[in-house]
């Protein structure tokens, strides 16, 4: 994550890089706390906690992109109803495609 953090910070006029979030979400990185049922791997806080420290620790602005949807799922987790966690659950864990196509 170190260079392309570092190359993140090189580049001039560019806006949030989109594609490091769908890798996130390619690799399940993202459906970390996500229960196994809607395609995460159903991990506890405490290894959420550790990849959100890791990712900080070499870019901020990448952790807190994983650290907003990891309370957003954290969130529909515990909160929402059946047909919001199928329809968006499976969306950060790379099962069905994800995110709209920014630039």
């Amino acid at each position: 994550m170190k260079p392309y953090a570092l190359e993140l910070d090189r580049r001039q006029g560019t806006g949030f890089d989109w594609r490091i979030v769908r890798r996130f979400a390619k690799a399940n990185i993202l459906g970390l706390g996500v229960p196994k049922e809607f395609g995460g791997l159903g991990s506890t806080n405490l290894p959420v906690s550790l990849v959100t420290e890791e990712l900080g620790a070499a870019c901020l602005g990448i952790s807190e992109a994983a650290g907003g949807t990891w309370l957003a799922t954290t969130c529909l987790t515990l909160v929402g109803n059946e047909d919001q966690k199928k329809r968006y659950l499976p969306l950060v864990c790379g099962r069905k495609p994800c995110l709209p196509v920014w630039p």
